[in-house]
């Protein structure tokens, strides 16, 4: 044998030695170890309650006892169980591993449900008082977990308000999630009830207010009263119509609900109810003027007087019919600024009120003048061509002697320089313009007559410096003359001349002309500075925001007012444009052209109701621009005054009046008083 066969059988033999037991007994068996032993439990542990969402791992597992020592722990810790008492796996587990055997068992686990949170609460719709909250509608809400928002009690029918109503938030999974309770603020309204039946009111007397009416009946679908909205509202003469509320009982969820039901209101007397227009200009000496009278308790046959006389003999009223219309003739005899006022009666009847309609003449400047060096007042009378006068110390007499009138003057001027008077009769459409110059005097005084040649008719004249000028619209000239009548002539203009005003501050004498109508290459009126007597330009400014007359009379032929005045210490003229109620304005105009000053608006002063004239004050440095207005609502015959703020343009008005019957058509001030005039009559401002 060699050596490495006898090393190989070593190995084999070792090999077989350590492999297969060896040993005695040949089998290669040896002892066995005991088997373990399995504990007994004669109590499982008690398991601590989790939310749903937790583990296992988060519930504490008490008590619990075996027969060996060793400890008890889920058998999955990591397990998350539905909510409610699911039983899961407990493993005990031995100190003694070696010895003894795991148990496994298990136990109840309280799961408890989650909460969720409602991040926001849903909006309700708005509901009616009576509708259930099932009717409001909710929209929009946020919760940490998906889920539906419902009202908790939906057929709640609340009150009317905000109140603030339960609401369910109710989870999706409900087996591991609570309902989530809340409130929301639902708005209900108040319910108009419904008036089926409005109840009837009494009749009443004219003079009498609502609160003597006695309304009776009236049906509504819940229990209320009704009364009168304005029960001191004393109702015009006829059939009105006047607010009746209906007030609920219940007025927490109920709506007051107002209604309108005619009132007879009886008169003692025919009442004028409605007088239009009320009032109209003219520019020539025969005008046309169109009215409609509404008359409350009027019948056919009553008879409808002029009561100031100017159109004698009583008109008839036709029909049944409560509005009837009318025109009046406006000529020479009765062409000047007028109240006209009318009443009706039954025949043989009272008159009833009276309404008066304002005649404004041409409106293109006052018929009244103050003489700036003796103070002395004259007043046109337009109707009868005469000139009255009236001193400081309250002596008055006539221009003209009753029986001697070289012409019929319906505008008068006085220079600041002479004191001479200049009165013009304006010409009509057989006769041309007549000019005539007197001393204060008047008649005894005379100092010259002029024909102004090339004029047809002269809307405005004024005096200033030894100058006059006029403006005559229907030729589109303006003329100048000395205050002697001499170096008369005319100058050509483009636009119509309307309103003249002039000033003398001693070194020039200017004269401004308000050109009413297709002066501006667009047509709008604009304002021109002349230096008299070369008539030369000074300046001009366009009223942009004044429509021209033109476009005013295409559709209303008796309105327009338009008319110009200027002072003497302040460089500014005042320009007044009315057409109605709603549009009466005053512009402020400068009229500094020294160096590279320009004539320009500076201030437009809107003025309500019916402004008609203009009137200076100067008194040492101070100055007011006055204004003669009307009202636009009723038909009083009361002449107001307001007042202008050169400085700022703010306006006051109901400075003061003129007595009743004076329409102020004459309007001028003096440095001290302020005076209306009409026909003869002259009265100081009532302040």
């Amino acid at each position: 044998m060699t050596c490495k066969t006898a090393l190989a059988l070593f190995l084999l033999g070792s090999l077989c030695t350590a492999g297969c037991g060896g040993g005695s007994g040949g089998g290669g068996g040896g002892t066995q170890p005991p088997a373990k032993t399995t504990p007994t439990i004669s109590a499982w542990p008690t398991a601590s309650a989790i939310t749903y969402g937790q583990t296992l791992a988060s519930s504490t597992l008490t008590g619990g006892s075996a027969s060996v020592s060793g400890t008890f722990a889920w058998t999955t810790p990591s397990t998350a169980p539905s909510a409610g008492a699911p039983s899961e796996s407990v493993t005990f587990t031995p100190a003694d591993t070696t010895d003894y055997n795991t148990v496994a068992g298990s136990v109840a686990v309280t799961v408890n449900k989650v909460t969720p949170t409602v991040s926001t609460w849903p909006t309700a719709s708005a509901i009616a008082y009576g509708q259930t909250l099932a009717s409001s509608t909710l929209t929009g809400g946020s919760a940490s977990v998906s889920g539906t928002f419902a009202w908790t009690t939906p057929s709640t029918a609340p009150s009317a308000g905000t109140p603030s109503e339960s609401m369910t938030f109710a989870p999706a999974d409900t087996i591991d999630y609570n309902a989530v309770a809340g409130s929301v603020a639902v708005t209900v309204n108040k319910v108009a009830p419904t008036v089926s039946v409005w109840p009837t009111a009494g009749a009443i007397a004219s003079g009498q207010a609502l609160s003597a009416s006695t309304l009776t009946g009236g049906t509504a679908s819940v229990p209320g009263t009704f009364a009168w909205v304005s029960p001191t509202t004393v109702p015009a003469v006829g059939t009105d119509s006047e607010n009746v509320a209906f007030t609920p009982t219940d007025t927490a969820d109920y709506q007051v609900v107002i209604g309108s039901i005619a009132v007879v209101v009886n008169p003692t007397t025919p009442q004028v109810t409605a007088f239009t227009p009320r009032y109209a200009v003219a520019d020539d000496t025969i005008a046309v003027v169109n009215h409609a009278i509404t008359c409350a308790g009027c019948v056919q046959g009553d008879l409808i007087h002029d009561a100031t006389g100017i159109f004698p003999g009583d008109l008839t009223w036709p029909s049944s019919s409560a509005t009837q219309t009318f025109f009046d003739l406006w000529q020479q005899g009765n062409f000047q600024p007028t109240w006209d006022t009318v009443e009706i009666q039954h025949p043989s009847g009272a008159y009833g009120n009276q309404w008066s309609f304002a005649f404004l003449g041409s409106a293109s400047q006052s018929t009244f003048a103050i003489s700036p060096t003796t103070g002395r007042l004259f007043q046109v009378q337009q109707a009868n061509g005469q000139i009255y006068w009236q001193d400081t110390n309250g002596a008055t007499g006539l221009f003209y002697p009753s029986n001697v009138n070289d012409s019929s003057p319906t505008l008068a001027a006085v220079d600041d320089t002479t004191g001479n008077v200049v009165s013009a009769d304006t010409g009509t459409s057989t006769s041309v313009p007549q000019i005539a110059v007197n001393g204060q005097a008047g008649w005894t005084s005379p100092v010259c007559r002029l024909a102004p040649t090339g004029i047809s008719f002269i809307s405005s004249i004024a005096a200033r410096g030894g100058y006059m000028v006029g403006a005559a619209p229907l030729d589109n000239k303006i003329f100048v003359a000395k205050m002697d009548c001499s170096g008369y002539k005319t100058i050509s203009v483009a636009g119509q001349p309307w309103s003249v005003a002039m000033t003398n501050n001693g070194t020039e004498t200017d004269a401004y002309v308000l050109f009413r109508d297709a002066w501006a290459a667009d047509g709008h009126p604009g304002v021109v500075k002349f230096v008299a007597p070369a008539m030369t330009v000074a300046g001009s400014v366009e009223l942009a925001n004044v429509p021209s007359v033109s476009s005013i009379r295409a559709t209303a032929p008796q309105e327009g007012v338009y008319q110009l005045v200027a002072f003497t210490n302040t460089p500014v003229v005042a320009v007044l444009f009315m057409s109605g109620s709603t549009d009466g304005k005053v512009l402020l105009v400068s009229t500094n052209t020294s160096g590279a000053n320009v004539m320009k608006v500076t201030q437009t002063t809107p003025v309500t109701e019916l402004p008609f004239a203009l009137a200076t004050q100067e008194t040492g440095s101070a100055s007011t621009l006055w204004v003669a207005y009307i009202k636009a609502a009723g038909g009083d015959n009361v002449t107001y005054a307001g007042t202008v703020n050169l400085a700022t343009g703010n306006y006051a008005s109901d400075i003061g009046t003129f007595p009743a019957g004076i329409l102020a058509g004459g309007f001028a001030a003096s440095a001290t008083q302020v005076y209306g005039a009409q026909g003869s009559t002259i009265a100081p401002l009532q302040q």
